[in-house]
Order: C-alpha cells, then structure tokens, then sequence
C-alpha cells in the first residue's frame, strides 16, 4: 500500500485524489490499483492506494509518484508525506495515528 497523508488545512483531498486517480489511469491501467480516502485523527487525512503485488512494485512506484511534477509540483514541500507500508502495518497506524513514528520505522526497514 502507498499512503500520502497531510493536514486537511493545507491540501484539498478531492483534488489530489483526482490527480492520483488520473495518474494511476495513464500508467498504470493494467494494474486497476485501488484508492480511498480516510480521516486520521481530528486534523490529518490520508489517501491509501492499493493493491500492489509485493512490496518492490510498491516502492516503484512511490518513486515514480514522488517525482510526478502534475500531482505534487504545486504542493509546498513538506506538506504531505508519501511512504509504502504492508497489510500488517497499516492497522496499527491506524491505531496509532503516529506518522511520525512510522515514517522512523520506515526510513529504517525500507531503506
């Protein structure tokens, strides 16, 4: 799964999950990849896309994504966060609703 989460008071969710959905259909239509939106915590949303095979098609594609001028090129830098995380991670984050306790996990296991 890849999740780009920020603060609801700096992005429009509708927005750039319509910028995802655009990209997702230009280059990657075969893969018929899954988006939803959901609420973490009182002021932070996020954006989950999903159905990846396995964890290196999902870090390519955060690579890719990442760096696609059309979605996050007119974003302040600093302003959402991207990150992969597995099936199993992704209910304790949930629980949690520590970012930034996961983004240290992540920089940790994932690269």
């Amino acid at each position: 799964m890849i999740i780009v989460t920020f603060l609801q008071k700096d992005i429009n969710s509708i927005t750039l999950r319509t910028k995802l959905s655009d990209y997702n259909s230009q280059y990657y239509s075969l893969r018929q990849l899954k988006i939803a939106s959901q609420q973490l915590g009182k002021d932070r949303q996020m954006i989950v896309i999903e159905d990846f095979p396995d964890k290196s098609s999902g870090l390519d594609y955060a690579v890719a994504l990442k760096e696609d001028e059309t979605i996050f090129g007119s974003l302040t830098p600093g302003s959402f966060e991207l990150f992969v995380i597995s099936a199993n991670n992704y209910p304790r984050l949930l629980q949690e609703k520590d970012i930034e306790k996961y983004l240290s996990f992540y920089e940790l296991n994932y690269f």
